[in-house]
């Protein structure tokens, strides 16, 4: 399970890293803290593009929180908000990743059930 996801997401990073810039070695590309960064950063670009109040907004926003929760689980002296932020600053509209989201929506809602 673990493995699988790691595999899953070291894909997603070389295409990630390809596509929008990011400077992802591929030794660390597969820790769980670097799926949770780029699930937050591609569910808060999902946020900044959907309309206020609809359904994909507020899926948007619960994902962010599940992954931000995730990452303060992890290292609480890093104010998680402030980095996502800064990323969406470096990428832009680059940080939007429908294939990335949809596999962290996938983890969220397997994990959820």
């Amino acid at each position: 399970m673990r493995l699988a996801r790691s595999c899953i997401f070291c894909a997603f990073s070389i295409v990630a890293a390809g596509l929008a810039g990011w400077e992802i070695p591929l030794a660390r590309a597969a820790t769980d803290q670097d799926f949770d960064l780029a699930c937050a950063v591609v569910s808060a670009a999902e946020i900044a593009t959907t309309k206020a109040g609809s359904d994909e907004r507020n899926m948007a926003l619960q994902i962010q929180f599940f992954y931000l929760g995730r990452l303060s689980g992890r290292d609480d002296r890093t104010y998680w908000t402030a980095v996502v932020k800064g990323r969406l600053a470096e990428l832009k509209t680059k940080a939007k990743a429908p294939d990335l989201y949809g596999s962290c929506a996938a983890f969220v809602t397997k994990n959820i059930d």
